[in-house]
């Protein structure tokens, strides 16, 4: 387990069965998070600490201890802690294979604040289990009971994840060279 006095403390775990999920347990004691989007839907879990979360556009939500987010794939975002440090899980899945396995338009269509211990428990339970290297049937069978679950908790608060950034269309050529260029392009060939 990460704990609070970790202090920059990070482990990475991908699924070798889902090799399009990942997991992420962080312990910082910093701000080091630049605006940015990721290609996967993240669903976080804050274990301790605080942020508030900018969005595109100056758009915030605050996040505590105890609260999940989920962002849909491609939404500028930054979030940083409170005091300069925070405990928190992250998941990271491709978004068009966890609507197929479990549809929930929801989870897609707006940046989600939840909270309590259901969702505790099954954000923690998926994360666990992607860095035990479970097999194929059971993480699909706990992405189903998160998706679940996320999809049946009230939020506590929203933002409309279609309010975006107008350059992101831009930034497509981009991202997709990053992301299937067998060599990393220098920034001066990206620009």
């Amino acid at each position: 387990d990460v704990s609070i006095g970790d202090i920059s403390r990070a482990e990475f775990a991908r699924s070798s069965a889902l090799t399009h999920v990942e997991a992420r347990r962080s312990c910082s004691e910093n701000s080091c998070y630049r605006p940015h989007t990721h290609s996967t839907l993240s669903i976080g879990f804050i274990d301790a600490g605080a942020t508030t979360f900018a969005g595109a556009e100056g758009r915030t939500l605050r996040l505590e201890a105890g609260d999940a987010i989920v962002i849909p794939s491609g939404y500028v975002h930054a979030c940083n802690p409170d005091d300069g440090h925070w405990m928190y899980r992250m998941i990271h899945v491709d978004q068009e294979w966890l609507a197929a396995q479990a549809p929930c338009d929801a989870l897609v269509d707006m940046i989600r604040v939840l909270s309590g211990p259901r969702v505790r428990q099954v954000v923690g339970e998926v994360i666990d289990l992607v860095f035990a290297d479970a097999e194929e049937a059971e993480l699909v069978s706990a992405f189903q009971s998160l998706v679940s679950v996320l999809s049946d908790s009230a939020p506590k608060q929203t933002l409309r994840a279609d309010q975006q950034v107008g350059d992101l269309p831009r930034l497509g050529p981009v991202i997709e060279r990053l992301q299937n260029d067998p060599v990393n392009p220098k920034v001066r060939e990206l620009a």
